[in-house]
């Protein structure tokens, strides 16, 4: 630092204006093992961001003993590597650290079957979900992380790892053939295995159904289209245009669609899912409008779901399908659950 710099940060701290350099971001990384190396390449990732990371390796019983309540984390990762002998202690020790910290909890496993993801998914204090084994986990991870310090959302660019994004307007549930065509020309042109392409236009078309017949609300949020058959036609205004949008990087297929009514609350699109995991087909709406079933052939379908909701304004539902392998290797994939809500977009 210079005399000028100096003298200039001297008269603002004289004058009450000095700017106060912001608070390092604290991560705990956790897992239940009593070696906390297995966790090494998670902290090193995040330490490279600028965040200040500290490991803990415990069990939650005696993590009363090496967990500070007082020492306040802005996130929490609970990792669990999966192996037998950690069978059922992930959500031991991610309770033990929830009744002592307040902090944002995300849960990095690889739960493979609806089972581990309910057993997740029904911690409410759990705000996301990452599958440790998926390519670019890493990645993905300080973005997750960067995402809950900020505020922000989850960025569609990201998990598309930069490829240049195909995008069309959604006016009328007319377009759901021309659209699902467009994405599956895309895919089979970029030499996707053609079970994976198919299971990729299921997704899109849920997609388009779901931002035309169940977004859309009223002044009084009311739903204008659910309860209407999906065989009658809906043309949507030009304030209630959704878009759709898909890239794919050589790993990644990501296929989003965005609303603008934000309609969806938290609490009801965890319920779908916990639902849609709990008991498949007969615990989903059936009827005509239902959004539950939809959410659910989502969910089955993709290897990670990702949402940004901003309530009243946008949501954006993200489904990434893992395509540089055979279709087997596909269907094998665990899970990843992302979720963010903010009040403005």
């Amino acid at each position: 630092m210079n005399i000028r710099e100096l003298f200039r940060r001297l008269l603002a701290w004289i004058s009450g204006d000095a700017s106060r350099p912001a608070p390092t971001r604290r991560v705990l990384v956790a897992i239940p093992d009593a070696d906390a190396t297995a966790a090494s390449h998670i902290v090193t990732s995040l330490s490279a961001t600028g965040v200040h990371v500290d490991a803990l390796a415990a069990s939650g019983a005696d993590v009363g003993d090496r967990l500070d309540a007082a020492s306040g984390y802005d996130v929490i990762l609970v990792v669990d590597r999966n192996s037998e002998e950690e069978d059922g202690r992930i959500l031991e020790l991610t309770e033990a650290i929830h009744s002592r910290q307040s902090a944002p909890i995300v849960v990095v496993d690889d739960a493979r079957t609806n089972e581990e993801l309910l057993e997740i998914l029904e911690h409410r204090h759990v705000q996301q979900i990452l599958a440790l084994s998926q390519p670019r986990v890493l990645e993905w991870l300080g973005h997750t992380v960067n995402t809950i310090l900020t505020r922000g959302q989850f960025d569609f660019a990201v998990f598309s790892g930069g490829a240049e994004v195909v995008s069309y307007e959604v006016r009328s549930s007319r377009q759901r053939d021309e659209l699902v065509t467009a994405l599956r020309t895309y895919a089979e042109g970029a030499g996707i295995h053609r079970r994976i392409v198919d299971v990729a236009c299921g997704v899109a078309d849920e997609f388009i159904i779901n931002a035309v017949y169940n977004a859309p609300v009223d002044k009084d949020g009311h739903r204008l289209y659910r309860n209407q058959d999906r065989t009658e036609h809906v043309d949507l205004g030009d304030d209630a245009v959704a878009r759709f949008s898909f890239a794919c990087d050589g790993k990644w297929l990501a296929i989003a669609i965005r609303d603008p009514f934000g309609s969806i609350t938290d609490e009801t699109l965890r319920d779908y899912l916990v639902r849609c995991l709990r008991g498949g087909d007969e615990q989903i709406e059936q009827k005509a409008g239902g959004a539950g079933l939809g959410l659910y052939q989502i969910l089955r379908a993709v290897n990670a779901f990702v949402v940004n909701i901003v309530p009243g304004q946008a949501t954006e539902m993200i489904g990434l399908l893992s395509v540089d392998g055979s279709y087997r290797q596909f269907a094998r994939q665990p899970k990843s659950i992302l979720i963010s809500v903010r009040d403005e977009a």
